[in-house]
């Protein structure tokens, strides 16, 4: 028998999440090339923070990370895992991202990077999503677009016909001024995409 392989970052059961199964934090964020004192946006971190705790150690003491949510919970939830994880360059940004300027705090093109992990196939607008993302991020930088494939039999994923190809994301991402970078895969039940800011 195989032995079993650590989810992500280490052994320790109550941080890990259902997520860690399928998406590997690392090497998906090692796609982007995130440096000591970027300013980073990971826009829908959810509770586990399990994308901002390696953007944040990226980032350094130099750099931040602005970690976003609808949910006040999740919020207070990846603060309190940063905060044990001895960082102290995130700040939390509650915010509607499908509201265009919503996210106060973060800056007109103050972004150098920035992630939107599952966040597109759980709303309903995810062009308004890319659009206030586009508005905080510099011109040249890049935007990390994961999402569940629409083929993925998961019980955990989002029913099918809310989730996007990467193609029709390109598309949407065009229209507001973001030009194609890269396709990848994700693992073996999500998409990978980099986008630039235009």
């Amino acid at each position: 028998m195989p032995k079993p392989q650590p989810w992500r970052y280490d052994t320790d059961m109550a941080t890990q999440t259902k997520n860690d199964i399928f998406l590997q934090p690392d090497s998906i964020i090692a796609e982007l090339g995130v440096t000591a004192g970027m300013q980073v946006g990971d826009f829908g971190v959810g509770g586990a923070a399990n994308f901002a705790v390696p953007l944040a150690t990226k980032a350094g003491a130099n750099g931040q990370v602005f970690m976003v949510d609808i949910l006040k919970t999740a919020l207070s939830s990846a603060l309190g895992l940063i905060k044990l994880r001895g960082l102290s360059n995130c700040q939390a940004v509650w915010s509607n991202l499908e509201i265009y300027g919503a996210a106060h705090g973060i800056g007109d093109a103050s972004l150098d990077t920035g992630v939107l992990v599952n966040v597109l196939s759980q709303s309903t607008k995810p062009k308004d999503i890319l659009a206030e993302v586009h508005r905080t991020l510099k011109s040249g930088a890049k935007l990390l677009i994961v999402d569940w494939l629409p083929s993925a039999a998961m019980p955990i994923a989002p029913d099918p016909a809310r989730r996007l190809a990467p193609d029709y994301v390109t598309e949407l991402g065009k229209k507001l001024g973001y030009a194609p970078l890269k396709e990848f895969s994700a693992g073996r039940y999500h998409w990978g995409l980099i986008l630039i800011r235009t």
